[in-house]
């Protein structure tokens, strides 16, 4: 959830939904301190996290500026945390704002667990994700990517016959022919990319 703080700090302050919000610091933008997350109003300006308050005043004058409340926005991603231990999934927390979700399932599109998660009506994996968490806390997911990452992860660990935290007790064994081609990752181009191998623990 790319905005979460600043969407949290919006669900109790109504007044501020559709306006540049910037939280930072004690929320005084003439301190030093830089952007913890800034909303998407704000980010329309060059605002974005880690930037110092200050720049952040000089390229939005009209942004509003708010002090980082720490224990309010645990509490918003407990919540979110929740929702999403209630799917039949295995969760890994990341962040406030972030989290591994290991789904199992032999149709991404079809019918999942909402049902579970009190929401009603079965849902598609991702929407039934997004929509209990919405209905839940308010908060929206900006993204809810499918990635293999954990499921690689996991069988390496199982390669090097480690316990694999993850996934079932067997773990398949997946073979390549030819190795995948790197076309592009977070938007860059592949030449871009640093590729290392798996098993590397510095990667």
């Amino acid at each position: 959830m790319d905005e979460f703080i600043a969407a949290v700090e919006v669900l109790r302050r109504p007044e501020l939904r559709g306006k540049p919000v910037v939280v930072g610091g004690d929320g005084d933008p003439t301190k030093r301190g830089v952007v913890s997350t800034a909303s998407y109003e704000a980010r329309e300006f060059g605002v974005r996290s880690a930037l110092p308050l200050r720049t952040a005043l000089k390229r939005c004058p009209d942004c509003v500026f708010l002090a980082v409340d720490a224990e309010h926005y645990l509490e918003a991603s407990d919540r979110v945390m929740e929702v999403l231990r209630a799917f039949p999934a295995v969760v890994q927390v990341l962040g406030w704002d972030e989290a591994f979700m290991a789904v199992e399932t032999d149709d991404p599109e079809g019918p999942f667990g909402a049902k579970e998660a009190g929401q009603g009506p079965l849902l598609p994996v991702i929407p039934a994700i997004a929509n209990a968490v919405y209905h839940a806390v308010g908060v929206r997911m900006d993204q809810v990517p499918i990635t293999p990452d954990m499921v690689l992860r996991g069988l390496e660990l199982k390669r090097q016959g480690k316990p694999a935290r993850i996934g079932p007790d067997t773990l398949p064994l997946f073979t390549f022919k030819e190795p995948l081609a790197v076309e592009s990752a977070f938007g860059r181009p592949a030449d871009a990319v640093a590729v290392r191998p798996f098993a590397d623990p510095r990667a």
